[in-house]
């Protein structure tokens, strides 16, 4: 009996030390250094690069804001600044960064396929 009951106990006060010492709470992780960011951060390039001509109170007519951007498609806002109307502002930009942007700006991921909308489309032709 004497021996069951260390058995038991043993044990029982070792996993109770091992809980103990463990801290208690949430494990929060702390946001990778600069140094060791695998991709680019879209808004500190949309600041660095794009920011003077599409945000504040002075913004050109028919200059998109940063409001208008996020509206557009994430891959209509790359191609922009990949071979359209942005392509020289954006010349020193790696393709990453431009990815970067154009994700940060619509919230959405840009993808390398184009998206093709099956429904809701008039299949009479006409």
């Amino acid at each position: 009996m004497r021996r069951l009951s260390l058995a038991i106990i043993v044990p029982t006060f070792v996993i109770i030390a091992v809980i103990a010492s463990v801290r208690s709470g949430p494990v929060v992780a702390e946001p990778a250094s600069p140094l060791f960011r695998q991709t680019p951060d879209g808004s500190e390039v949309f600041e660095a690069s794009c920011a003077t001509c599409h945000t504040g109170d002075d913004v050109e007519l028919g200059t998109p804001t940063r409001e208008d951007l996020g509206s557009f498609s994430p891959n209509f806002v790359f191609d922009a600044l990949t071979q359209g109307v942005m392509t020289l502002q954006a010349e020193g930009m790696s393709e990453a960064e431009r990815v970067a942007v154009a994700e940060f700006l619509t919230g959405q991921l840009v993808v390398d396929e184009p998206v093709v909308i099956a429904e809701g489309l008039c299949t009479n032709p006409t």
